[in-house]
């Protein structure tokens, strides 16, 4: 027979079972992620009259046209908003939109390059005992973006290359 029990821990005034998971809070926050996009998914499905998705008939022609398939073969036509994240039509107006700051205000002068270190002071101390830094993965991404911000704050607003007249960054994971 095997007994578990568990130990109250407090960080900051909230209870942490969730971050003492290990793997297991890594896959709830993925499980969060998705069930988050299938929402989005779901909300862009059951409000195509808003969208007003009957306007785009060039999606209509190129099936039938291109493809040369009947528009009742494919299925439900499901249009996706340019803002939706990580679909090809999100990063062509991107794309696009750095293409015309470029443009407008010349070649950038400066490219920067910032990275996450996993043993920042910051990180290290918020950490249980046995803990490391990839089973906190919200604690890292906050550290993260404090430290983004530091830094255009440093860049941008005190100016510590030059006087910014206009920025592009991307973020990767």
């Amino acid at each position: 027979m095997t007994t578990y029990y568990a130990q109250r821990v407090h960080f900051s005034g909230e209870l942490s079972a969730l971050h003492l998971g290990g793997c297991l809070f890594q896959q709830y926050i993925i499980n969060v992620a998705a069930k988050t996009e299938q929402n989005i998914l779901n909300f862009l499905v059951l409000n195509q009259a808003q969208l007003r998705a009957e306007l785009y008939q060039g999606l209509a022609n190129m099936v039938e046209h291109d493809f040369q398939l009947h528009p009742a073969q494919v299925g439900q036509w499901i249009v996706l908003p340019a803002s939706f994240r990580g679909f090809p039509c999100f990063m062509m107006q991107a794309y696009q939109d750095v293409m015309a700051i470029v443009w407008n205000k010349g070649i950038p002068d400066v490219f920067l390059t910032f990275t996450c270190n996993m043993n920042w002071q910051e990180i290290i101390a918020k950490l249980e005992p046995n803990q490391t830094a990839s089973d906190r993965p919200n604690l890292v991404t906050r550290v993260f973006q404090m430290k983004v911000k530091a830094l255009f704050k440093g860049v941008a607003k005190i100016g510590w290359f030059a006087k910014v007249i206009g920025n592009i960054w991307i973020r990767e994971y």
